[in-house]
């Protein structure tokens, strides 16, 4: 299946397009999580844009990895590509789905709302990204919203076990009714651009609370900028604490690219 005509799939998410054509950014989306959780039929829904019948007792699985496209428009007019890839939850295909971390920008870490087991194992796939990428950008998703009446795992809980691992978002989704199923992609590709692209660009609705609150501690640490300590009032920021001092120490290096409001500057404090 094509990826388009300005860059190649493993190209710098930031590549800068040829042949005059406007730039398409790229970007390779994992959906992982255990068997039958649903991640196809989240997949179908966001790709195709409808709710689906949820199919029952088929005993159909992904085998390996299946991948499907998706074009859209950010916000601010940005055009993304979306490689989308289905990785399949069983342990005999974990090899398979491993392969793909190294040069994927994000995932959605998928359990059943209403099957216990399924949200425990998200903490063994959240661990295996980020050992495979630790640059990844994370979402949590509770599938099977519709079936509230056997669910096994309340909506807050997923919300502080996201919280508690360093995600990126937290969306319940139901596929039957399409509740949640574009949000919970789009917000994932709005963050991977607002976090790993061009964090220059984020708004004050793009990052969460918590992404603010690991940037304003990291803001407030000296960083040597020649004689200087530049201190930033405000920056995006991420939530992940590795690509965070990156970033800060890139900003600060370069007198601070990308900050919002005043950029202040005060004699740098030997220790």
């Amino acid at each position: 299946m094509s990826t388009g005509p300005n860059t190649p799939m493993n190209a710098p998410l930031n590549a800068p397009a040829t042949n005059g054509e406007a730039e398409t950014i790229k970007m390779k989306i994992l959906v992982v999580g255990e068997c039958r959780v649903g991640k196809t039929d989240l997949i179908k829904s966001f790709t195709e844009g409808r709710a689906l019948q949820r199919s029952r007792g088929s005993g159909l699985s992904t085998i390996g990895a299946e991948f499907s496209t998706k074009d859209i428009r950010l916000r601010n007019g940005v055009a993304v590509r979306a490689q989308i890839w289905d990785m399949a939850g069983h342990e005999r295909y974990r090899a398979v789905c491993r392969a793909h971390y190294g040069k994927a920008h994000g995932a959605l870490v998928v359990y059943d709302i209403t099957n216990r087991t399924s949200f425990l194992q998200c903490q063994q796939w959240i661990t295996e990204l980020r050992h495979g990428n630790p640059r990844m950008t994370l979402v949590l998703v509770g599938q099977k919203k519709d079936m509230n009446e056997h669910r096994e795992v309340a909506e807050e809980e997923a919300m502080s076990f996201a919280e508690f691992n360093d995600m990126n978002g937290f969306v319940e989704t139901s596929v039957a009714t399409c509740e949640g199923t574009q949000r919970a992609f789009t917000d994932l590709i709005h963050k991977i651009y607002f976090l790993q692209i061009n964090p220059a660009a984020a708004g004050p609705t793009d990052l969460s609370i918590q992404e603010r609150e690991i940037f304003a501690h990291l803001a407030s640490q000296d960083v040597k900028n020649g004689d200087k300590v530049t201190m930033c009032s405000w920056l995006p920021c991420c939530s992940n604490l590795e690509a965070a001092c990156a970033y800060v120490y890139s900003c600060c290096i370069n007198t601070c690219t990308g900050t919002r409001g005043q950029e202040v500057q005060t004699d740098l404090q030997e220790t």
